[in-house]
């Protein structure tokens, strides 16, 4: 992600994001160790284990790296047949997929907001274990995920219009 692409204060949450997508997959890897060494081991298991991983750390793995991954480039683009066309073709089109883009995210965003109210009210659980836990905080989890996409599309769009079509995240990718 280049640091100058956004604002400091966004540039800092998405990076905040990325080291908790990180730890929650690091403690994924340790529960999976523990688990399947007190399998073999013991012939017992964590109760619930799966459904931790599941319901919290799948979650908060990929919604809190998702702004980091979009824009740093690794997700794939379909850059190669954009170049074919001029330059002004291929502004037009990127800033006309990248609106796409930000109408679904928008869409995505208010739809899990009012999932995450709607299961806030009916205190959606799960069982694991003999506990049970709440579900309905990864609901509000997938909204900030994709608001901070929206934020991040906004800013970029405007970027990109602002300067002509000369900034853009298109730019970085590798050659084929």
């Amino acid at each position: 992600m280049n640091e100058n692409q956004f604002n400091p204060i966004i540039s800092n949450v998405i990076k905040v994001g990325m080291y908790i997508s990180g730890i929650a997959i690091l403690i994924m890897m340790v529960m999976t160790v523990i688990d399947v060494t007190l399998k073999a081991l013991f012939s017992s298991t964590i109760p619930g284990n799966y459904l931790y991983v599941q319901n919290y750390l799948m979650p908060v793995a990929f919604f809190c790296g998702l702004p980091y991954v979009f824009f740093t480039g690794i997700f794939p683009r379909l850059d190669l047949l954009i170049k074919r066309f001029s330059k002004k073709v291929s502004i037009n089109i990127m800033i006309s997929v990248l609106v796409i883009e930000l109408l679904v995210y928008i869409l995505i965003t208010y739809y899990s907001f009012s999932y995450g109210l709607y299961g806030l009210r009916e205190n959606i659980t799960f069982l694991a274990g003999v506990n049970s836990l709440p579900l309905y905080p990864m609901f509000f989890l997938v909204t900030i995920g994709f608001a901070m996409l929206t934020i991040c599309l906004i800013l970029t769009l405007r970027k990109m219009i602002k300067t002509n079509g000369e900034f853009t995240f298109f730019n970085n990718t590798e050659e084929t």
